[in-house]
């Protein structure tokens, strides 16, 4: 990953009761970070019948003790690509609830001030809605700490030069929150198929 020019990496599903001071180790040593969420599918927040649990709750913060004390864990997240459809956004205040709920959890144990976020699909018709209702809150406790936007692409430097980031990008000038573009690029041998992302961060 570090040949590629990898400088962060997304992890989707971490097992908290694992031991992973090799792998932060050799991914610090790379001077790679990490971003991770802190669901794993049964506890993760639904699209369709959502519910936030004392169960769910206690699973998040658990992977969140186990990483917090790495210095190149960069955010984590509380969900990813759960809304699919403009017009179907129950779901949303769980994930208010739940990045409340953490990042609160967060503070009470004096941990460093790591983002709590939402990672969304990239659609067009979508992502800007969701994206202020999520983050456009008066008081902080109440809003995500960070918002990232997912596409996925097979060739990264096709992505890379797509006219469609620095339109994006220039979106969130005016915004004052730290959102995540994650360029997700998959390169095949015969052997393995290997997947780097490369978030880039800013906030006004």
């Amino acid at each position: 990953m570090k040949e590629l020019g990898a400088n962060a990496i997304r992890v989707y599903h971490v097992d908290p009761n694992g031991d992973p001071d090799e792998c932060m180790k050799a991914l610090a040593d790379a001077g790679i970070y990490l971003f991770v969420d802190l669901d794993d599918f049964p506890t993760q927040i639904e699209e369709q019948s959502p519910i936030w649990s004392q169960k769910q709750v206690d699973a998040f913060k658990l992977t969140l003790d186990e990483l917090q004390k790495y210095g190149n864990t960069a955010g984590v997240f509380v969900g990813s690509e759960v809304f699919t459809v403009a017009n179907d956004s129950a779901a949303s205040p769980y994930f208010l609830a739940a990045a409340r709920d953490i990042g609160a959890y967060r503070d009470s144990k004096d941990y460093r001030r790591i983002p709590v976020g939402y990672s969304a699909a990239d659609i067009a018709e979508l992502c800007p809605m969701l994206r202020n209702y999520l983050v456009c809150r008066e008081d902080e406790s109440e809003r995500l700490d960070s918002f990232a936007s997912t596409r996925t692409n097979g060739a990264v430097n096709q992505h890379l030069k797509s006219p469609a980031m620095p339109t994006c990008k220039t979106k969130q000038r005016d915004t004052r929150f730290r959102f995540s573009f994650q360029k997700l690029a998959a390169t095949r041998s015969d052997h393995e198929i290997s997947t780097t992302s490369i978030p880039s961060l800013g906030r006004k």
